[in-house]
């Protein structure tokens, strides 16, 4: 969506984010989503994954998982609700809900390392065309995407329809390489 949107507020952005996602056919966008993400070469040459498991209206990604040359990856907030931690994930295993509802690994689920990761598929409410991404304010990914390694690729799937020129930032906002929509891979490195 190529529109500059008004809002003075990253709240109002997330507001918005959330009744425009609650409207889409997210099923219908998240496959489209998947058909383009296993067609790139990162994707392929990828070995560790790191990926989020669907809460609500988000982007659902869970057939990926049945990939089994890849291995997984899931964040589990972890410290007393300070940071994320990844933990290694095949289909079937065990999840429970955390404090939001968001379904995570076990605490005792054997750990991987982030400079491990060779993709980190990352969420979002919205996304722009820089490659700075709109979460939901905690702040999870912006603490833990310094430590993955500078060339695990990053991206962040959504909805065509949060795609925008720009949004507000902060000093600490740190952009993705590319965000992937249900038409398109955009390289935001460009």
């Amino acid at each position: 969506m190529d529109i500059n949107f008004r809002f003075q507020t990253k709240e109002e952005y997330r507001q918005f984010a959330k009744k425009m996602r609650a409207s889409l056919d997210i099923s219908h966008i998240s496959n489209a989503i998947c058909d383009i993400l296993t067609s790139q070469k990162f994707y392929v040459s990828a070995e560790n994954i790191l990926i989020f498991y669907p809460f609500g209206t988000e982007i659902n990604l869970k057939k990926l998982y049945t990939d089994t040359g890849k291995k997984w990856t899931l964040p589990r907030v972890e410290n007393n609700f300070k940071d994320i931690v990844i933990h290694k994930y095949k289909i079937g295993d065990d999840l429970v809900k955390n404090k939001w509802g968001i379904c995570e690994p076990l605490p005792d689920s054997e750990q991987e390392f982030p400079d491990n990761i060779d993709l980190a598929i990352i969420p979002a409410l919205m996304a722009d065309r820089y490659g700075f991404r709109l979460g939901y304010g905690a702040g999870y990914y912006d603490k833990f995407i310094p430590k993955l390694r500078n060339d695990c690729i990053k991206i962040v799937p959504l909805p065509h329809e949060l795609l925008v020129n720009t949004l507000p930032g902060n000093d600490h906002d740190i952009p993705v390489d590319f965000i992937i929509t249900e038409h398109q891979l955009i390289d935001c490195n460009h």
